[in-house]
């Protein structure tokens, strides 16, 4: 049962770090979130353990509310999982939020993870791109949801995609960068669609592949304002200064 706060003696103070291994490790915070409505006061903490990282959010009780682990390799974070255990919403964006103040803070260049289909569009939100490192995957992914999918094949709105994916497949060479890039592109226009015109509303929309996605933090910069407010949203004091 989620504990509900009504109580005013919790204050939102600027973010504070703790040098962990070497990695600035953003102190536990807090925040708040909502349930049927209602606010509900929250806590993100983060723990490391060997080149795990493991970030949880819960509530005034000490209830746990969400578990996200990601690792720290050479020139990246990879999230691993996350995992919501509860129906109060912004758990998941609290988690990539923790992990995009980490990248940040510790100025590594980018963020990756594999989305499940159903999570591609939650993912995208936040500024991740597909980010497939081979040209047969992108083939693989075109096909099945673009071409052989029922519920994808019915969406009109989709058929500007299959065209240049169409001419895709028909200039690819699968061994140049090039190629690799602009599938990519056209994947990312893909979800571009189904953002604008609100396909995940709908039911023409049942993606059944899993994705590679990236967040760099060139992304992070160019989209600031975009992050800034959603700090600002979840009550976190920290923003991002140009120049990130």
């Amino acid at each position: 049962m989620v504990a509900i706060n009504n109580k005013q003696n919790i204050t939102f103070t600027a973010l504070k770090f703790n040098n962990v291994k070497g990695m600035n490790i953003p102190e536990k915070f807090h925040t708040k979130l909502t349930f049927n409505d209602m606010p509900v006061d929250c806590f993100v903490s983060t723990k490391i353990e060997d080149t795990d990282f493991f970030t949880r959010v819960s509530d005034v009780k000490d209830n746990e509310l969400g578990v996200g682990r990601y690792l720290k390799l050479d020139d990246e974070l990879f999230n691993m999982s996350v995992n919501n255990f509860s129906d109060i919403k912004g758990v998941g964006s609290l988690l990539h939020l923790n992990q995009i103040i980490t990248m940040i803070e510790n100025n590594i260049p980018k963020i990756k993870l594999f989305a499940l289909g159903s999570a591609i569009q939650f993912h995208s939100k936040f500024k991740f791109k597909s980010d497939f490192d081979k040209a047969a995957e992108i083939k693989d992914f075109i096909v099945k949801e673009l071409f052989l999918n029922s519920e994808h094949r019915r969406a009109e709105e989709l058929n500007n995609v299959r065209n240049m994916a169409k001419k895709w497949f028909a200039d690819i060479n699968e061994g140049q960068s090039a190629d690799i890039q602009l599938g990519n592109e056209i994947l990312n226009e893909y979800i571009k669609v189904v953002d604008d015109k609100k396909l995940y509303l709908t039911d023409k929309y049942n993606p059944i592949q899993g994705m590679e996605m990236v967040l760099t933090r060139q992304s992070v910069n160019k989209n600031k304002d975009f992050f800034n407010k959603m700090f600002k949203k979840f009550g976190i004091d920290y923003q991002i200064d140009k120049g990130v």
